[in-house]
């Protein structure tokens, strides 16, 4: 069965710099031997620069958004044992489901890390207009 993580950044005054100190993570966060990767920011558009999800970021309307971040990982034995997953389109198909259920288009940056563990998986971040609820995860789980 897969994992699904999700958390979201504190609201405030500085939740849009946590959630691109959180961008910065999914593209930067160095491999199992220490070394700096750089990884493809993408959603549903196609591959991304990370200047576009800042200001995906800061054009999000000040009133009632949460930025989530979530984790989608595959068990390894049963889902991904070859370690050849689609990530990018679990990615998309997960936020597509979401998107549905909550009647609205959402911004979202994902990337896949497949290099410092030993799972594939992939980051997302998704700006969402008010707080999820127990059935939205059920949904996305």
């Amino acid at each position: 069965m897969a994992i699904f993580k999700a958390n979201y950044v504190k609201r405030g005054k500085n939740a849009r710099d946590r959630a691109k100190a959180s961008v910065r993570y999914i593209q930067h966060r160095r491999g199992k031997d220490g070394q700096t990767i750089t990884r493809t920011l993408f959603n549903s558009d196609g591959p991304m620069e990370r200047y576009e999800a800042y200001r995906m970021i800061d054009d999000a309307p000040q009133k009632g958004t949460y930025f989530y971040r979530f984790v989608l990982s595959p068990d390894p034995k049963r889902e991904d044992h070859n370690h050849d997953l689609d990530m990018r389109d679990i990615a998309m198909q997960t936020m597509l489901a979401l998107e549905e259920r909550l009647g609205v288009s959402l911004n979202w940056v994902a990337a896949t890390h497949a290099d410092h563990a030993p799972h594939l998986h992939a980051h997302l971040i998704a700006i969402v207009p008010h707080k999820l609820n127990v059935k939205d995860f059920e949904m996305l789980r």
